[in-house]
């Protein structure tokens, strides 16, 4: 069954409409890497914002791709916040309790 978008869409669309849509997954997947995939997430998001409208309801064979993408980027923007969470304040609080507790007596 062939859906009526697909036979008047050019094949040059539909093959940009797959490859964007692959692009930003995995831009998205790479973004789950904390603070080097920071630039990655946001990216992706952005990219699957104009994709979506863009293309809005025509059809898209990669659709599960884009997704993916769009619900796995914000993830990436967690976990580089967290990471940074962690690093700026919850280490060195725990450095600093760990060095008034060393003061101890002989």
């Amino acid at each position: 069954m062939i859906h009526e978008s697909q036979e008047t869409a050019p094949a040059g669309r539909r093959i940009e409409t797959i490859r964007a849509s692959l692009r930003w997954f995995v831009c998205s997947l790479i973004g789950l890497v904390p603070v080097i995939g920071l630039p990655f997430a946001v990216s992706a998001i952005v990219g699957v914002c104009r994709a979506r409208k863009a293309w809005g309801t025509s059809w898209n064979p990669a659709g599960h791709y884009l997704l993916a993408a769009r619900r796995i980027a914000p993830l990436g923007l967690l976990t580089s916040a967290l990471f940074l969470l962690l690093v700026c304040i919850v280490i060195p609080a725990i450095l600093r309790d760990m060095g008034s507790c060393s003061g101890g007596s002989s």
